[in-house]
């Protein structure tokens, strides 16, 4: 009878240890995948911002070069909030 809950335990201990190895794992997996994704999201949503910023700020420049040019290259009559 003792060498019956020795095997059992053995074999419990190395089911247990593969199940707790695959849910470690997996674990692994799915945090990487996280990271990967918060990382890949965020320099996107970087990239994102900088391009608009930039493009408004283009157009900005147009529209002072053309208000700089309209007022005879004077910005005396610019009025800037």
């Amino acid at each position: 009878m003792g060498s019956n809950t020795v095997v059992f335990d053995v074999i419990w201990l190395i089911k247990f240890s593969k199940i707790f190895s695959l849910i470690g794992l997996t674990g692994s997996v799915l945090l990487a995948s996280l990271l990967l994704v918060c990382w890949s999201f965020e320099t996107g949503f970087v990239n994102y911002v900088s391009a608009q910023e930039e493009r408004r700020l283009s157009l900005m420049a147009l529209n002072f070069a053309e208000h700089f040019a309209e007022n005879g290259g004077h910005w005396s009559s610019t009025i800037l909030l």
